[in-house]
């Protein structure tokens, strides 16, 4: 998605501050609006998460449809030439689940993550604004690409193919069934378990670790580049932050599991596994 030249993937505050004013930027602030609307990095537009995840029980985080999208990101004022710039205040899962959409139409203006999100911003003493910017609404033609989407069919089709890798963001409670959020506990068979905080630093602002030690954990447990990986948490919010970590680690095929356990763990007619791999 993104072009040489521009912003990388995943980019500092500092990085950011010097590009605040360009014409083909986009800054989007996916934090609660009110939130928004106290304190904002310069420029930046606000998008609220539920514009990009919706609930379509049993599945609840999964895209809207394409003409909703579109209208919601038309009234931002996006076109395909713009750099989108996102952040957060929640470790940059909401940041990250804008990529993976963004990624899902094939937006072609680039795209990159504030590492630290707002808090890191604000904190390292960089101006703010309380005023929102004005918006011209723009057209947005879209189209959903299939080649980064996973649905229960295609990942029944593919359980046992050596090829796949499903990987499981949620917690070590989730994944053997130990806490059930879904009618079902468990996982789905043959999973690999890699907490999506494998790739924050808790102790740094939530950012996102060092990719080298990143590369190496994952590699470590089976999740290597030769694979198309498919993740997937309960929702697909976490998940999405792995999406953006494998491809910031240019992982070249990755898909995501949008209806995640939400939508797998009530279909009683879908295979589950619980219990750590170990006993399995």
């Amino acid at each position: 998605m993104n072009k040489p030249g521009l912003l990388s993937l995943l980019i500092s505050n500092n990085e950011l501050k010097p590009h605040l004013h360009q014409d083909n930027l986009l800054i989007v602030d996916m934090r609660d609006y009110d939130d928004y609307r106290h304190a904002h990095v310069p420029g930046a537009v606000h998008l609220d998460y539920a514009d990009i995840s919706v609930a379509a029980p049993p599945a609840l985080g999964v895209l809207p449809p394409a003409e909703i999208l579109a209208h919601d990101l038309a009234q931002l004022g996006l076109t395909p030439q713009h750099h989108v710039v996102a952040y957060d205040d929640k470790s940059g899962v909401n940041a990250a689940r804008l990529f993976w959409t963004l990624s899902v139409i094939q937006h072609l203006g680039g795209f990159s993550l504030l590492n630290g999100g707002f808090f890191d911003w604000f904190e390292s003493g960089h101006a703010t604004s309380n005023t929102p910017p004005t918006i011209t609404p723009s057209t947005y033609p879209m189209i959903y690409q299939s080649n980064t989407l996973a649905d229960h069919q295609y990942i029944l089709d593919n359980l046992n193919n050596p090829k796949v890798v499903l990987l499981d963001c949620r917690s070590i409670e989730e994944y053997t069934g130990a806490v059930a959020r879904a009618h079902r506990g468990g996982h789905i068979p043959g999973a690999i378990n890699m907490d999506w905080l494998t790739g924050v630093d808790l102790n740094d602002k939530a950012k996102i670790k060092n990719e080298s030690k990143i590369r190496a954990t994952y590699e470590n447990n089976g999740i290597t580049p030769d694979k198309e990986i498919i993740v997937y948490c309960h929702t697909h919010c976490r998940s999405a932050h792995t999406y953006f970590i494998l491809k910031l680690l240019n992982y070249p095929n990755v898909r995501a599991y949008a209806g995640s356990w939400s939508e797998w763990g009530n279909m009683e007619v879908l295979p589950i596994a619980t219990g750590s791999p170990a006993s399995q």
